[in-house]
């Protein structure tokens, strides 16, 4: 971010439009006395937001509009746009170039822009907020601010300090929310005001409102409940009037089926006894079946008994057979079973035999492969050796390298020396520059090996500055002889000088070593490897051989092994031949036995089946004789019936005369239910004749229930604010409404009071940072421009970082430690400069202007100076106002201030270039330009 231009129109002695581009770089602001120069300094600052009169140099804002010549009348307004190149995008705005305007009239109506919107002052302080652009930052020093920043109180310091920190923000955000919080406040005390009136108001409304609520659903609930009453009751009355209904058309259905049942009883009676005759005269034939089959029965025994007695002495032979059998078949199984454990075995030997052999072939690999990584890892510590005496060889000829360095550079001095100077001068120059060099030539070393533990690039650049200002004082001393050691040191110090290859070599030298420590931890890494590998290997050969005894014990095993299993295969196959001629008796015997069993099997279900069907004639005879009973029981019983349902069809008529009385009284109950609901209610109970279908409970449950609810309604009393619902529930929004506001607003306060507590406790930590980095810079920077001396920045109240006063101590060399109020005019612009350019290490301002601040400098002080502005001007914009020839040689530009016409400014742009050696000033068309003595062209 850059000034890219300024236009100014009306504006103090601008009275025509003046346009202004600005250069990178340096540029000088030119021109006698009251030509208008430090109104160009005036319009930047008023475009940024001043808003001081007296600043600006003026009694009244008015007073900057243009006032008229004795040529010229006085404009009616003021316009001053300042054009800010924004490519870095240091504000915050995508656009690339920003441009903000201020404008005011006569009439004290001003006007602001922002890229020509309207906007308003608060806009445009807020576009340059931590920026160190802006009305009171530290972007533009004047000679009056100087005294301003030395002289005023020390608590007023400290706006440069917030303005670098990047606070002014955080300030104005504190500012903004403690304000809030005290607005915060006061609408808390107005609503808790109005809550206590309105919840005077909604507390006595909720109590009537649930009175009425109350009374309102007992009046509802009695309703309910005596409908509940008088529906159970006609549910009852209806339900028993029905049941006696369906109970006569029951009892008269049962008449007329016992009028039926009468005919029926007389025809069954003689059917009955026509069945019993046919019955006796079956039972006779019955009878004489079963003495028959009993005879047949007799005969069959006898058959049996013989086949038996033959049956006994067949399977005596069978027993005989079997057992031979068993006896040889428990011998076989038990040989085939030895022989299955014996191939098992045999099996379970030539897996052991084969798993040796594989583990042998497994343990032979391994010693292979590790005797391989043994020859690797003595390679790799050969090569590693090697790398080592390479290096080593290497650093002996950096150090021979290093000494002809510094040989060359006491023969570079001694030639340049010459024979100008005396001898007894020469050696004490001589003795003193040898002293010197080696401090410088140690310090050097120290620098390159702590290289090795430097991260940061701005330690290492600290660290060069350091040696660059020992060769400084170097130089100095050496100033007298000015024709030989400034081409020395210049030489000594340029990019292909000596230092660059002392510190090559150094560099070198450092990593060297460090590839030897590396190398070496990996020969320590290489060799244990080696030495766990050789014990491995001594193991797995102990293993092999044990393995090799191993195996042929297996194997011998193995042989003596099959010849038992031979043995008994043999044995096997002689007990299978007569264990199959057991097997053919039995299978003799059983076939005999099967014949004489079908024998008997034929003879006893013969004899079954007679036994069968003399069972089934005695069981014919016997249900016969009780079916005989049976009806003689049933004939008694038909009689008896026929006597039982004439006195039934009497009793059932009783009955039904009794239900038709009783069904008559239940229909008056129903009517009289009906006229007590309306006599009470005023209302039809058929109304609610849905509740016919609903479930209803207990009926003593309801009428306690009814009772319970006239008691309670009778607590409640006459008095009775029937509007109270609808009032309260006003009342009730009304309420919440406030509570939830307050509620909003306490939230809000908190919320506020730890936003602001945040900001606080962050300004604080960017505070304190940046004031330990200016207070070291300072010091730096301080020694830098007075060539010695020391100076610090201290806090007045350490404990309230965001209120303290800030103190500056000063004491140049030769000078004991004195008030700022007692140093020269020089002293105290240098001083101000020292704070300027520390605060500018740790935040450079984009642009900076300086007006007439080199005025008390000396010669000796603007070297300084401008030493140091040239290393600034490299990342920020200076525009200088001065009259200081030295000052402008070292500017890029120059911009001239005059007043061709009397009150009325205008300008003109330069250049300055170096055309064969010498500085010449070049005009817009890159034309030379000379002035004489008194600053006018020629």
């Amino acid at each position: 971010m850059f000034l890219k231009c300024l236009d100014i129109v009306g504006f103090k002695s601008f009275a025509d439009k003046t346009h202004i581009d600005f250069a990178d770089g340096i540029t000088s602001l030119l021109g006698p006395n009251g030509c208008g120069k430090s109104n160009i300094v005036d319009s930047i600052k008023w475009v940024l937001g001043e808003q001081s009169t007296k600043t600006l140099r003026a009694g009244r804002m008015e007073d900057v509009i243009f006032n008229g010549t004795d040529k010229r009348k006085p404009l009616q307004y003021a316009e001053v746009a300042l054009t800010i190149d924004n490519s870095e995008r240091n504000l915050p705005t995508d656009l690339t170039e920003v441009e903000i305007k201020r404008r005011v009239f006569r009439s004290g109506e001003s006007e602001y822009y922002i890229n020509k919107n309207r906007c308003l002052l608060k806009n445009i302080r807020e576009l340059f907020f931590d920026t160190g652009v802006g009305k009171s930052a530290y972007s533009i020093l004047e000679q009056g601010k100087i005294d301003q920043i030395l002289s005023q109180r020390p608590e007023d310091r400290r706006y440069i300090f917030e303005e670098a920190a990047g606070i002014s923000r955080f300030k104005m955000e504190c500012n903004e929310a403690s304000k809030k919080i005290e607005r915060t406040d006061e609408n808390i005390n107005q609503a808790e005001s109005l809550m206590k009136v309105e919840k005077r108001s909604y507390e006595s409304l909720k109590t009537q409102a649930e009175k009425a609520k109350s009374y309102n659903e007992l009046v509802k609930r009695q309703l309910s409940v005596d409908v509940d009453i008088h529906y159970s009751k006609l549910k009852t009355y209806l339900a028993l009037k029905d049941m006696r209904s369906e109970r006569n058309k029951s009892l008269a259905a049962q008449v007329e089926a016992l009028k039926s049942s009468l005919e029926s009883f007389r025809v069954n009676i003689e059917e009955e006894q026509a069945r019993m005759q046919s019955e006796s005269q079956k039972s006779h034939s019955l009878q004489y079946a079963i003495n028959r089959n009993e005879e047949a029965v007799n005969s069959r025994n006898d058959k049996i008994a013989f086949l038996e007695s033959t049956y006994r002495d067949y399977i005596n032979a069978k027993k005989e057979a079997e057992n031979r059998a068993e006896s040889i078949k428990s011998s076989l199984d038990r040989d085939k079973s030895e022989l299955e454990r014996m191939q098992a075995e045999l099996d379970e030997k030539h897996q052991i035999l084969e798993e040796s052999q594989r583990q042998v072939k497994r343990a032979n690999l391994m010693l292979s492969d590790d005797l391989k990584l043994i020859d690797d890892f003595k390679a790799k510590v050969t090569a590693e050796e090697n790398l080592i005496s390479e290096n080593e060889e290497k650093i002996e000829k950096l150090g021979a390298s290093l000494k002809e360095v510094v040989d060359s550079l006491a023969s570079e001095l001694d030639k340049m020396m010459g024979e100008k100077y005396s001898f007894k001068r020469r050696s004490s120059a001589e003795k003193n520059f040898n002293d010197r060099l080696d401090m410088i030539i140690r310090d050097l070393k120290e620098k390159a090996e702590l290289q090795k533990s430097i991260s940061s690039f701005s330690d290492k650049i600290i660290s060069f500055e350091n040696i660059i200002s020992a060769l400084q004082e170097l130089k100095n001393d050496f100033l007298s002889y000015k024709d030989t050691i400034p081409p020395f040191i210049d030489s000594f110090l340029s990019p292909d000088g000596l230092l660059t290859k002392k510190r090559e070599i150094s560099e070198k030298e450092a990593l060297l070593r460090d590839a030897n420590v590396r190398s070496r931890e990996k020969i320590v890494s290489f060799k244990s490897q080696i030495a766990s590998l050789e014990v491995e290997v001594d193991n797995l050969r102990d293993t092999i051989k044990n393995m090799e005894i191993q195996l042929a014990s297996v194997e011998a095993g193995i042989s003596s092994f099959k010849a038992v299993k031979d043995n008994l295969e043999r044995s096997i196959d002689e007990k299978e031949i007569s264990f199959a001629d057991s097997q053919s008796a039995i299978t003799i015997a059983n076939s005999r036995i099967e014949a004489t069993a079908n024998q008997l099997r034929q003879a006893d279900s013969e004899k079954a089946e007679l036994l069968n069907q003399i069972i089934e004639l005695k069981k014919q005879l016997k249900e016969l004789q009780d079916e005989i009973n049976e009806r003689y029981s049933a004939l008694s019983s038909k009689e008896k019936e026929k006597n039982d349902t004439i006195d039934k069809i009497n009793y059932l008529n009783n009955e039904i005369e009794k239900n038709e009385l009783w069904i008559n009284n239940t229909q008056d109950l129903i009517q009289n239910l009906y006229a007590s609901f309306y006599n009470t209610y005023s209302r039809n109970l058929k109304e609610f004749e849905d509740r016919m279908d609903a479930e209803l409970g207990e009926q003593v449950l309801l009428e306690n229930e009814l009772a319970e609810i006239k008691k309670q309604l009778q607590t409640l009393g006459p008095n009775i604010n029937h509007m109270a619902v609808d009032e309260f529930e006003g009342a009730k929004e009304r309420y919440e409404f406030l509570q939830k506001q307050l509620d909003d607003m306490y939230k809000s306060k908190h919320d506020l009071e730890t936003v602001l507590a945040e900001i606080e406790t962050r300004s604080k930590e960017m505070f304190l940072n940046t004031y330990k980095q200016i207070s070291e810079n300072f010091q730096v920077m301080f020694r830098r421009l007075f060539g010695g001396g020391r100076a610090e920045i201290t806090l007045q109240d350490p404990e309230n970082v965001l209120t303290s006063g800030i103190d500056i101590f000063a004491q140049p060399p030769g000078k004991k430690l004195i008030s700022l109020t007692l140093l020269s005019g020089g002293e105290r612009s240098m001083t101000a400069v020292a704070l300027l350019f520390a605060t500018y290490m740790v935040k450079p301002s984009p642009f900076c202007i300086l007006d007439e601040i080199d005025a008390a400098l000396d010669d000796k002080n603007i070297g300084f100076f401008l030493s140091v502005l040239e290393d600034f001007a490299k990342d920020s914009q200076f525009i200088i106002i001065t009259h200081n020839k030295h000052t402008v040689m070292g500017s890029a530009s120059l911009l001239g201030v005059t007043q061709m016409e009397a009150g009325v400014s205008t300008t003109v742009s330069y250049k300055l270039a170096r055309i064969k050696g010498e500085a010449v000033i070049l005009n817009e068309n890159d034309n030379q330009v000379d002035f004489d003595s008194e600053g006018r062209r020629t």
